[in-house]
């Protein structure tokens, strides 16, 4: 028997595609990305080799619609020696925040690194030295890939 023999009775894929709705399509890939950047945990190397698109360094400004700056951004004690966690009020839905640390001059664009795309209003960050300054802000990104504007910058010491 053909190995060929049974493919006529397998579904094919394309069609099976073009029938998933749009919007669980993106919430998949959404939920996809937040894993891959979790696991990379804001390493850009990692994020590159998982071969996931539409991850980048930062999002470029846009006016897509994204209206929502998120609030009360509050460093607290993290797990470890050197990591800190990030806290803000999202806007109450499942969206993705894009994270940028600061341990230089933060009126100074070019000291910004992004940290990472996460949800739920936490961001566990580590590898920071003990008695440095840091400075974060965050920003929503919609379900496009636009984003809104920064959030008040926030600033702690590592401990």
């Amino acid at each position: 028997m053909s190995i060929w023999a049974n493919r006529s009775k397998a579904a094919p894929i394309a069609p099976r595609l073009r029938t998933t709705p749009a919007p669980k399509l993106e919430d998949s890939l959404t939920k996809l990305g937040t894993y891959v950047n979790l696991v990379a945990d804001g390493d850009q190397a990692t994020i590159d080799q998982s071969g996931f698109p539409s991850y980048v360094t930062g999002h470029p400004q846009s006016t897509g619609g994204v209206t929502f700056i998120p609030q009360n951004v509050r460093w607290e004690k993290g797990i470890g020696s050197g990591s800190i966690t990030l806290r803000w009020k999202g806007d109450g839905t499942h969206s993705n925040y894009e994270v940028h640390t600061c341990t230089g001059d933060p009126t100074v664009a070019a000291n910004w690194t992004y940290k990472g795309s996460f949800s739920g209003g936490k961001a566990e960050l580590n590898g920071y030295t003990v008695g440095g300054t840091v400075c974060d802000r965050v920003r929503k990104i919609g379900t496009g890939g636009q984003v809104g504007d920064w959030s008040d910058p926030a600033q702690t010491m590592v401990t």
